[in-house]
């Protein structure tokens, strides 16, 4: 019978280049290089490795090593994937941007990201911009799924008849469930262009559209 330990996220330290995941316990070190697991801005997400405990070193004392041992690491409470959105007019200029988090996983649906990834989200939707233009052409589908991805950040775009782009940059990969927020998010925009008082590239201001989105993602994300 393995051996199931649960590790509290604060147990378990990322590298500084985010490759590798340690536990740190009373004897020595675990290094988990191997482990495939999604990371979020945030840390690890849910995931478990099974490794022989000859692999521990030095070996904890009550430990015999034909033991398999089962770490599970568990992603912090309330944690959860973080998603930044952003409408794209026809001349690149921004025409509505939200944060949000997930409400999947016991998410708070509240955006972690960090200060500085804040402004980082700006610059990786812009510079995905060259990345569309090329893939654009390639496709029947207004949904281009994935277009560009900067370290462990994904950038998914739907691009419009009109040359709109909606862009959503994320951390973790989930093609449809992103689809169909796209899906809800051109119906919204589709409204938006009735508006008389509405035109082409104007910034998007209306405080039920942001609810709207607010509400798609929360449905689908």
């Amino acid at each position: 019978m393995p051996l199931v330990k649960t590790l509290p996220l604060d147990d378990v330290i990322l590298t500084e280049d985010e490759s590798t995941a340690v536990y740190r316990y009373d004897s020595g070190v675990v290094s988990f290089a191997d482990l495939q697991i999604a990371r979020g801005e945030r840390g690890l997400k849910t995931g478990a490795v099974t490794i022989s405990s000859s692999f521990l070193s030095p070996s904890p004392s009550h430990l015999s090593l034909d033991i398999v041992v089962v770490f599970v690491i568990i992603i912090m409470a309330g944690s959860s994937t973080s998603y930044y959105f952003v409408i794209i007019g026809t001349k690149d200029n921004p025409l509505y941007e939200a944060e949000f988090g997930s409400f999947k996983q016991g998410g708070d649906g509240i955006a972690k990201f960090r200060e500085e990834q804040r402004h980082m989200n700006q610059f990786i939707a812009h510079s995905s911009l060259d990345c569309i233009e090329d893939q654009q052409w390639a496709s029947k589908e207004m949904y281009l799924k994935t277009v560009d991805k900067f370290n462990n950040t994904w950038v998914s775009c739907f691009l419009t008849g009109g040359n709109i782009k909606f862009l959503l940059v994320h951390d973790t990969r989930s093609d449809e469930p992103i689809r169909q927020f796209f899906t809800d998010v051109y119906d919204l925009y589709c409204k938006t262009l009735m508006n008389p008082f509405y035109e082409v590239n104007m910034a998007i201001r209306s405080q039920t559209f942001d609810q709207k989105i607010k509400a798609a993602a929360k449905k689908y994300l």
